[in-house]
């Protein structure tokens, strides 16, 4: 059996506001109507572990998860995004219901990315920068802001660019 939702709100409470948990009920060292004990997963998520009447067992789940099902009766059925990309921001207006394609256009740049942007990348044997989109070598430049240009317009028109989730959001042409 899955957790319900008459289930999860026996349990806990949400706010849609701050996206935080609250226990109703005293549950080992956590006190009824403290803040939920939430703990990253190795992915960087918070999860929760929740009551099950139905089964008798206690599960962890990630809390956007959770949040959704507090909302809207069940779990969702694609992945949910982060609209921010701060995956312990679980407020109901940061959370999305996407498929995996629209949820991978809004990961995080590498924090050891060269260019600091999505698909444009230095080789360091022909020292010139490349641009990639969809995994796939288009073409290289001796000048990073042509890289970007090009990158940025290929986002543009294959529809995938918006001003949330773009490689390049953070970067301004003149």
């Amino acid at each position: 059996m899955t957790l319900t939702q008459d289930e999860l709100k026996r349990e806990l409470e949400y706010n849609k506001e701050t996206g935080e948990f609250k226990r109703l009920k005293s549950r080992g060292n956590q006190h009824g109507g403290s803040i939920v004990n939430v703990k990253h997963n190795s992915s960087g998520y918070y999860e929760i572990r929740v009551y099950s009447g139905s089964t008798g067992q206690s599960k962890k789940y990630k809390a956007h998860r959770l949040a959704w099902l507090y909302e809207y009766g069940s779990f969702p059925k694609l992945e949910i995004d982060h609209i921010n990309g701060i995956r312990t921001d679980n407020r109901l207006s940061n959370l999305r219901e996407v498929d995996r394609n629209t949820n991978q256009k809004n990961r995080a740049i590498h924090s050891n990315s060269p260019s600091g942007v999505l698909g444009v990348t230095w080789n360091k044997n022909s020292f010139r920068w490349e641009v990639s989109f969809k995994s796939k070598y288009i073409k290289s430049f001796d000048s990073f802001w042509d890289a970007v240009a090009l990158r940025k317009k290929m986002e543009s028109d294959d529809g995938t660019f918006e001003e949330n989730h773009s490689s390049t959001k953070n970067i301004n042409f003149i």
